[in-house]
């Protein structure tokens, strides 16, 4: 399993490991495809934490370019009723160089609104980041160039928050030679706190 979580190119990966009760929700982007319910991942995880015995949550959004927050919200009121998780030592989210764009500001929402922990490298992005928007101004159709206008500015922590990146509690920086032995350290010890 440790090197399929790696390799993995899912949008998303749930998993419940029975043994040390861990429910896993990888997250690779917060787009959801087309032929995929929006909220079905989200409501299976939601089902396993309702039905299952669960002492941990582990959020993984290592690899989460980014997407957009319609998420974001409803995940941050629904972790927070579970009093029992929404905690340090209970609630991880796995972060480092790839949570990027959108991934940031739902971290950077984590952060302000959730008693999560941070584990891993420092997000790609800052807490409080201008947003994007993919189409071109009709007045520059002609141009024939591919231009992102920013439609405004995401401000999930104090608005005056300048920090480059989002620092994890736990820096676990990840290497070369544990993605080709297929180990990934951060998970590892995400699962053992």
């Amino acid at each position: 399993w440790g090197k399929k979580r790696w390799l993995t190119e899912d949008l998303y990966v749930l998993e419940y490991m029975e043994v040390p009760k861990i429910a896993y929700l990888k997250l690779n982007q917060l787009r959801f495809p087309p032929d995929e319910s929006k909220a079905k991942v989200l409501s299976e995880f939601w089902k396993i934490m309702d039905q299952k015995p669960v002492n941990k949550v582990i959020l993984d959004l290592r690899s989460n370019g980014g997407g957009n927050l319609n998420n974001a919200w409803p995940f941050i009121f629904k972790i927070r009723q579970y009093e029992r998780i929404n905690t340090k030592s209970k609630f991880l989210v796995l972060t480092g160089r790839k949570t990027f764009s959108a991934a940031t500001a739902f971290v950077s929402m984590l952060e302000t609104h959730t008693n999560c922990s941070f584990i891993g490298e420092p997000s790609g992005g800052r807490p409080n980041q201008t947003e994007g928007i993919n189409s071109k101004p009709p007045y520059l159709t002609h141009l024939g160039l591919d231009i992102v206008v920013s439609r405004g500015r995401w401000t999930h922590t104090d608005p005056l928050d300048t920090r480059e990146f989002i620092q994890p509690d736990s820096i676990v920086v990840e290497s070369f030679e544990d993605w080709m032995a297929g180990h990934d350290r951060v998970f590892d010890i995400a699962q053992k706190l």
